[in-house]
């Protein structure tokens, strides 16, 4: 794998404007940027995308079926057999960019002169203040590629709703001459073409709300019944499922008060600490290739810890709650549950499920110990309540933050603080777990932090 140097160019058109975009997202690999030449129109752009990465096998039959609608283009032979692996593996034959953004997973690679795009993400889910990564994407590359065709295997695959959908259809318009969508295909130029893909936006969206509205109805439909609603998805640590339903796994219970003392220790590192729990016996459950290797193999320390600190309320209460995003605006009540919002009448809300679980005889751990977790790790996610209103932009927003990130205070009571920047880009003050109760000056911390001073 040969990643390739990133030479932002500078900015003065669309084109160059979403190269640059292209560029900060995804990480290139090979030649790519030499065939992303400027105002040399790609001969097609081929795009399979699923909702969910979750299972492959979804995309991988997508891509097939899409590749074969296809053939009349150069090179598919060989883009059929290297299957996901441009998507999913370290080395790659063919020049590409991969993206990890949100839970947008995806590849764009060239062969022979046609552009293939890989995605696993949702082409619908918009919220105020925010992009749909998905859409972002995909309306640069083909504002940068301008294919005279753009090739999937449905309209589906392509917009999803009105809202992130309309942004995708004008690009379109705008730099695409042929759309094909599985057999049927439009010449844009043509009246009648672009009658019917006008039409086309406003279908898919319904189709997806009607599909949205069955599930989430069957999904409250389960809980009624008591079932686990995600099945062996997203179980947490320390049960298993029994008749779908959520029973305490004996075999756990000492892994999850391992956890518990590790969370409630604000000097262990997120690399000593998944290790740590890997020993106890923990495996990762994410979707995907990686699902049932060692917690120790993961690579991102600390989303895996902040994904078992949220199962803390469960521990100390033995209840959890669900809750679910209602897709459709304006509802006071969505099948017999209250809407709750947050962000007033604009924000579609959601409704919540609550269950109440086992626990072992005499917890999952001493409640203090509990107490202690818990507050650590609220402190560590919501700050201490102050908040500084920064919000750096352009050139300068990346060494602001670095520099702002080195920032050491303390509170009135003696914390040691840091500044930590939020996904909006504001600074707020939080707890600094790494020098917290840390112990005597000259002593190390636990996994291996280095000298405390």
């Amino acid at each position: 794998m040969t990643v390739t140097a990133v030479a932002l160019h500078p900015a003065g058109n669309e084109e160059t404007e979403a190269l640059n975009r292209l560029l900060k997202r995804g990480v290139p690999e090979g030649p790519v940027l030499e065939l992303l030449r400027l105002f040399d129109r790609a001969t097609a752009l081929v795009l399979n995308r699923e909702s969910t990465s979750g299972s492959y096998d979804l995309l991988r039959g997508m891509q097939v079926t899409t590749l074969a609608m296809n053939k009349d283009l150069p090179g598919m032979t060989d883009v059929v057999a290297a299957g996901l692996g441009p998507l999913l593996d370290d080395e790659c034959p063919f020049p590409r960019i991969r993206f990890k953004t949100g839970k947008l997973r995806a590849v764009i690679y060239c062969h022979r002169g046609v552009w293939h795009f890989l995605a696993t993400g949702t082409a619908a889910i918009w919220r105020p203040n925010s992009e749909n990564q998905y859409c972002a994407v995909l309306v640069d590359l083909i504002t940068v590629l301008r294919p005279r065709i753009l090739a999937a295997a449905s309209i589906s695959r392509l917009l999803r709703s009105v809202k992130v959908g309309a942004t995708i259809h004008a690009c379109i318009d705008q730099r695409v001459s042929t759309v094909r969508l599985g057999t049927t295909e439009l010449v844009l130029s043509d009246a009648m073409s672009g009658v019917i893909w006008s039409a086309y936006a406003p279908i898919a969206a319904t189709e997806r709300n009607l599909i949205v509205q069955r599930l989430l109805i069957g999904k409250v439909n389960k809980w009624r019944r008591g079932e686990w609603l995600f099945g062996d998805n997203a179980i947490p640590p320390g049960y298993c499922l029994t008749e779908r339903r959520l029973a305490i796994d004996e075999a756990m219970v000492g892994a999850v008060k391992r956890i518990i003392e590790l969370l409630a220790d604000p000097r262990a590192s997120s690399i000593w600490t998944v290790g740590e729990l890997g020993k106890a016996g923990l495996r990762s459950r994410e979707p995907g290739p990686g699902r049932g290797r060692p917690l120790s193999a993961t690579t991102n320390h600390s989303s895996t810890i902040r994904g078992l600190a949220k199962f803390l309320p469960l521990y100390a209460t033995g209840k959890q709650v669900l809750r679910l995003a209602v897709p459709f605006p304006g509802l006071d009540d969505f099948a017999g549950l209250p809407v709750n919002r947050v962000d007033g009448l604009d924000d579609h809300g959601f409704v919540e499920l609550p269950y109440d679980l086992d626990v072992p005889p005499g917890g999952w751990a001493d409640a203090d110990l509990l107490e202690t977790a818990l507050q650590a790790w609220q402190e560590q996610e919501y700050g201490t309540g102050e908040r500084i209103e920064v919000r750096p932009q352009g050139r300068a927003a990346g060494p602001i933050r670095r520099l702002f990130s080195h920032v050491r205070v303390r509170s009135a009571d003696g914390e040691p603080l840091r500044l930590r920047a939020d996904r909006s880009g504001a600074l707020e003050l939080v707890v600094d777990r790494s020098q917290r109760a840390a112990g005597p000056v000259g002593q190390p911390s636990p996994g291996g932090r280095g000298v405390q001073s």
